[in-house]
């Protein structure tokens, strides 16, 4: 397995973690609908808390795969 795919796989699976953003979105509109006020609270809390992490994590990740795919130009 070559450094280009490692990379590439790693950004993949990192960009998979966006369903977890999903599930608390839905979870929160669900809870919304359905005047769970501390559910949605809950939900909220946790969009707050992961958003940060997924974002900083995905960035780390794009960069890693960026620097190893596209090449450096020379001047």
């Amino acid at each position: 397995m070559d450094n280009n795919w490692k990379v590439m796989q790693q950004l993949e699976d990192t960009f998979n973690q966006i369903t977890t953003l999903e599930f608390l979105v839905t979870e929160l509109n669900e809870a919304l609908n359905n005047k769970r006020t501390d559910e949605a609270i809950a939900a909220a809390h946790a969009l707050e808390c992961f958003l940060p992490v997924f974002a900083s994590t995905y960035d780390r990740d794009f960069k890693a795969a960026w620097d190893q795919v596209v090449p450096n130009p020379t001047v």
